[in-house]
This record gives C-alpha cells, sequence and structure tokens, in this order.
C-alpha cells in the first residue's frame, strides 16, 4: 500500500520538514533585511529560492509512489540545501560585508574564521550567536536529517531488493564519500575548538607552538 494512501500529508510529521518549514521563514525574514541593491537582491533571491526548494522537494519525494522516487527527491532538496548553506557560509565569513550585508563574529569579538564555524554545534543552538551564524548552522543540521532519511530508505530498497546493482555500488560509494567528508569536518571542528596544530614535531597546542618559534598549520591545511 502507497504511504500516501494512509498518510497524504505524513511528511508534516517528519523532523526535517519542520525544521525546512522554520528555515524558510527565518530565511525570507532574514533576506527581507538585505539591502535592495543589484547584490542584495540577487543573493535574496537566490537564497529564498533554495530554502524554499529544501521544503518543496521533502514534500514532493513523499508524494511520490515509489521509494527510489522519493530518495531522489531527498537527493534534490539536500542538493539545495548545500547551496543554501554556502551561502550563509559565504555571509558569515564576511564576504558580503562591502556589500551591507554583515558577517559572523567570533567568540573574541573578531570576524569569525571557517574552523571556528566548523566547530560550532547545532544542537543545542546558541541563541547568543549572530543571525547569520545560527541560520548556518540550521541548514547543517538539515543536511543531516536528509542524510539519515536517505540513509533509511536506502537501507528499506536493499531489503526488499528494488535497489538495481549499479545503484547499490552508486549509492554505496556515495555514501561512504559523504561520512568521510562529515568526519574531516568534525576532526577539523574539534581540532579548532580545543587550539590544536600540527606542526613538524607533531601535534601541539597552538601557544606551544608559537611559544617554541615552531611553523605550524591546522588539520587538513599543506604543511609550511
Amino acid at each position: 500500500m502507497l504511504k500516501q494512501a494512509n498518510s497524504p500529508d505524513g511528511y508534516k510529521h517528519l523532523l526535517v520538514y519542520r525544521k525546512a518549514e522554520e528555515l524558510v521563514t527565518e530565511t525570507l525574514r532574514y533576506t527581507a533585511t538585505f539591502p535592495k541593491d543589484k547584490t542584495g537582491v540577487g543573493l535574496a533571491d537566490q537564497m529564498d529560492r533554495s530554502v524554499r526548494s529544501v521544503k518543496a522537494n521533502i514534500v514532493e519525494g513523499w508524494k511520490r509512489n515509489a521509494t527510489h522516487e522519493y530518495y531522489t527527491f531527498l537527493g534534490y532538496a539536500a542538493a539545495s540545501n548545500e547551496e543554501l548553506m554556502e551561502d550563509y557560509l559565504d555571509i558569515c565569513l564576511c564576504r558580503y560585508e562591502e556589500k551591507g550585508i554583515k558577517g559572523g563574529k567570533g567568540r573574541n569579538g573578531e570576524q569569525i574564521m571557517k574552523q571556528e564555524l566548523e566547530s560550532l554545534r547545532f544542537y543545542p543552538l546558541d541563541t547568543h550567536l549572530p543571525l547569520c551564524i545560527q541560520l548556518y548552522l540550521r541548514t547543517k543540521e538539515i543536511r543531516m536529517l536528509l542524510d539519515k532519511l536517505q540513509s533509511s530508505l536506502q537501507t528499506r530498497m536493499e531489503e526488499k531488493k528494488t535497489l538495481s546493482e549499479r545503484d547499490r555500488i552508486r549509492l554505496n560509494a556515495e555514501w561512504k564519500h559523504k561520512k568521510e567528508q562529515e568526519i574531516e569536518a568534525w576532526t577539523k571542528g574539534e581540532w579548532a575548538r580545543l587550539g590544536i596544530v600540527m606542526t613538524g614535531q607533531g601535534v601541539k597546542k597552538k601557544e606551544e607552538a608559537e611559544r617554541l618559534g615552531l611553523s605550524w598549520w591546522h588539520y587538513g591545511e599543506p604543511e609550511r
């Protein structure tokens, strides 16, 4: 029996849908404050379309008859969420500051660096952070929820043997790549949070490396 027959509006009970709906409201309210010049209007339109697409594809996927179609539309939602995340990232890193769109400030009150930004957690969300950073972290939460939902659908398709061998190999490769990226991002964030860096003498605290006069670099960066 199709899920629509049981609950045509069942998507409204999905946590990822509720989070996406909240993000639509918050993003539209946020982009309405952008300058009314070419850059501000263009960026606002791009972000508004992306955030609406996340929610719309979750709904359309639910309404589809086959699980693999549902999975595909969740992929579309994930892609739109990634676009929105990148726009929020650019704003947080002050790349639009000269255009009148304020960026994020770190714990020290100065412009936030990417390593510090990636170390922040979306749950529980710190409501004292600048709004652009809060919204960026919300997109990261939606990414996680979409990933979990897609993983559960992939498992279902494998159990019911409705997944072709070619698709199974492709999805497993995508899942592995995604997990590697998540581990990489988490590691970078933890190192930044703890103030750990790489040196020619191994891993050290940043303060110690500077005290010893050692060249240092962040995790994932090329050796200096």
